[in-house]
């Protein structure tokens, strides 16, 4: 599972595998689990950056899966 759930109000809840820069590339089972959560219409994504944190936080907010 990614290193985070993230639980806004309103019921959404998000997944997030963080990263310390975008050099660290996540492993081969976490692309894998984070392929599956989105197919089961969850919002789970790769952090890397500060930027991707309000990205993925707005995403959920929204309910946009991609």
């Amino acid at each position: 599972m990614p290193d985070r759930l993230i639980v806004l109000p309103g019921g959404k809840v998000g997944f997030a595998e963080m990263k310390k820069s975008p050099k660290e590339e996540p492993s081969k089972l976490q692309l894998a689990q984070i392929e599956f959560l989105n197919a089961l219409g969850c919002v789970a994504e790769v952090i890397d950056t500060n930027e991707k944190i309000d990205e993925f936080i707005e995403k959920l907010e929204k309910g946009v899966i991609e």
